[in-house]
């Protein structure tokens, strides 16, 4: 009887080594995932880069519907008490938040040739730290959509746009 119970003992022994085992190799992985993702992100180019937003406008044809957050709650900013979808917001203010550029175009044709000359479409953010971003969205580019800042800042200059992965069915 004693050396039976050396025997399970010893396996359960094993089984606890192999299952910590299998444990830290799963979590190395999701460390390296994380620190792969990391290396990816950090080696895109973004049109918007901004922190929590907090406000954002939306223009199609001249016509602009605006949203802010307060208190943790989205509302039509012209009228507080219009009931909106709380998750639909949210999920606006994320795609707006990071638009990301899968290709800048240096010295393009003029603007007109883009759809960006008299853009129907125009976001205009504003994050917790009071940044405030607008950009103009053009024609589509294939899946993308040719897009640039209203106004230039930091190193760009004002003769480049970009084809951002942005889907307009989202917000528009």
């Amino acid at each position: 009887m004693k050396k039976q119970g050396k025997t399970i003992l010893a396996g359960l022994l094993v089984l606890c080594v192999l299952g910590g085992a299998y444990v830290g190799i799963g979590y190395n992985k999701e460390q390296q995932a994380a620190k792969a993702q990391a290396a990816e992100d950090a080696a895109r180019d973004y049109l918007t880069d901004m922190g929590d937003v907090t406000y954002f406008s939306y223009e199609n044809n001249g016509e602009t519907l605006e949203f802010e957050k307060e208190d943790g709650t989205w509302y039509y900013a012209p009228d507080h008490s219009v009931n909106l979808i709380q998750s639909t917001l949210d999920s606006m203010a994320v795609d707006v938040k990071k638009i990301e550029i899968t290709r800048t175009l240096e010295g393009a044709d003029g603007l007109e040739a883009y759809g960006l000359s008299e853009p129907v479409n125009r976001i205009t953010i504003r994050d917790t730290d009071g940044n405030t971003q607008t950009v103009l969205l053009g024609n589509a580019a294939g899946d993308d959509i040719y897009a640039r800042p209203d106004v230039c800042k930091g190193d760009r200059d004002c003769d480049w746009l970009g084809i951002a992965k942005y889907d307009r069915k989202n917000v528009g």
